[in-house]
């Protein structure tokens, strides 16, 4: 019964992966609206990874 419920939670979880491009998916559609109307939406640049694996300010 344990692994049945477990099973259930990772479902309503997606991966970050997921997530990520959900997220970029609505910004753009946002994005894309906003031109619409003749607005402009500002946008944040995406951090830069530096070689050593930590990310830059």
């Amino acid at each position: 019964m344990d692994q049945t419920a477990k099973t259930s939670q990772n479902r309503l979880r997606p991966p970050p992966k997921a997530l990520e491009k959900a997220l970029k998916d609505s910004a753009d559609r946002a994005r894309r609206m906003a031109e619409a109307f003749g607005l402009k939406v500002p946008g944040i640049a995406p951090k830069s990874v530096k070689t050593d694996g930590k990310a830059s300010p």
